[in-house]
């Protein structure tokens, strides 16, 4: 199937309806549970894009993203991170994808499923292109720029595919700025080992800053007072 040639808020329409009917996956035997895309159509605009490992859970038996647990807390981080002035505001400037559309029970072989979602997530970032960019959690840094670190590395600080090295075939617009997160789960134990609440701390006032700076740039978001 040849992709759409749509572009905005069409053509991730488009790109919803051809990750829907993508059975890749199932031909290289992996157990995957095929969802409804959670594909922002109506934030092609958006300040922000997040990028996880794989749906949570919860969204996909809501049908759509950041509805669980996870994505409330998540919410809640871009609040103090100056998104938005409430959880809804925050959701309505920002995307979220993910580096497998489907869902895997308990991420078993997710890195050949994410291999195999590659150009429907090269494709989503051109259609909307982020003014910055979130990963949450180890699996995105890995996958996307190579960073085999710890995330206590990564967390706390602003970076750019440069910076990690990234030479060839870079997925994010030139200088994006990255800005890791640990991954928002109740399951992650990373938050509860030393020192990482400090480091969250320092990441969400890194983002706060960087989006600072963006809106100095490029004026306020629509919508912002």
């Amino acid at each position: 199937m040849l992709p759409s040639t749509a572009t905005g808020s069409q053509g991730l329409e488009a790109l919803a309806r051809d990750i829907a009917g993508c059975r890749l996956c199932d031909a290289y035997g992996l157990p995957v549970t095929h969802v409804a895309p959670l594909v922002q159509s109506r934030v092609a605009t958006a300040e922000l894009l997040l990028v996880g490992a794989q749906p949570d859970k919860a969204d996909v038996k809501a049908g759509r993203p950041l509805s669980g647990a996870a994505g409330r807390r998540l919410l809640e981080w871009l609040v103090i991170a100056g998104l938005g002035a409430t959880a809804a505001e925050a959701a309505g400037r920002c995307r979220l994808t993910w580096l497998a559309h489907c869902h895997l029970p308990g991420g078993r072989r997710l890195s050949q499923a994410a291999q195999n979602c590659y150009a429907f997530l090269a494709r989503e970032i051109h259609l909307a292109p982020p003014a910055a960019c979130v990963t949450l959690g180890p699996v995105p840094l890995a996958a996307l720029f190579g960073f085999r670190g710890p995330l206590e590395h990564a967390v706390g600080r602003r970076w750019t595919e440069a910076d990690f090295g990234v030479e060839l075939f870079r997925i994010l617009p030139q200088g994006c700025p990255i800005v890791p997160l640990p991954a928002p789960s109740a399951a992650s134990p990373w938050l509860r080992r030393p020192g990482n609440v400090q480091r969250l701390r320092r990441a969400l006032s890194t983002l706060a800053g960087t989006l600072s700076t963006l809106r100095q740039d490029v004026g306020p978001s629509p919508g912002a007072s």
